[in-house]
């Protein structure tokens, strides 16, 4: 339940509980006509526990099916949540391993590039075999990267018109 709708409630029952309090029966009906349908069964249900005149003890967020559809909410709410930071946290990973990657792309570059720099032919070489060895090694670890989904296409009817 959202903090709006809990307020709307709350204030909706101070309305309820002054006007019964001044006695405005007809005020206290239509308040509780237009109340919230998630809230109005509880407020009826409390407002059918009162003993002639006076107000009833409680309230009506004691009710357990109010508290209920409170939790529910909640809950569906949480779950969504955990599924969103799942999500989030798996592309998070795949993030880390693109840019560990591109690093191990750049070192390659760099072992290759200075190979026609230096003077010594062993140290050619060296620097040669070095990038090669991480250039494999690098195109190896990309095979065995998890694809991301192909997108759903979408029609023309589809999209969002822009105007």
């Amino acid at each position: 339940m959202t903090t709006r709708n809990t307020i709307l409630d709350a204030t909706t029952f101070a309305a309820v509980v002054a006007a019964e309090t001044h006695g405005d029966e007809r005020l206290s009906r239509t308040l509780t006509d237009v109340a919230r349908p998630a809230f109005r069964t509880a407020l009826k249900d409390w407002q059918a526990k009162r003993s002639g005149s006076s107000v009833p003890e409680g309230t009506p967020f004691d009710d357990a099916s109010y508290r209920e559809a409170a939790v529910a909410t909640s809950r569906d709410l949480g779950t969504r949540a955990d599924a969103g930071f799942a999500s989030a946290s798996a592309a998070n990973a795949n993030s880390d391993r693109f840019a560990m990657r591109a690093v191990l792309f750049a070192l390659a570059l760099f072992f290759l590039g200075i190979a026609g720099q230096l003077r010594a032919r062993s140290a050619r070489r060296l620097a040669v075999a070095m990038g090669a060895l991480v250039l494999l090694s690098t195109l190896l670890s990309l095979t065995r990267l998890e694809r991301a989904p192909r997108p759903e296409r979408v029609s023309a009817s589809d999209e969002p018109r822009r105007g």
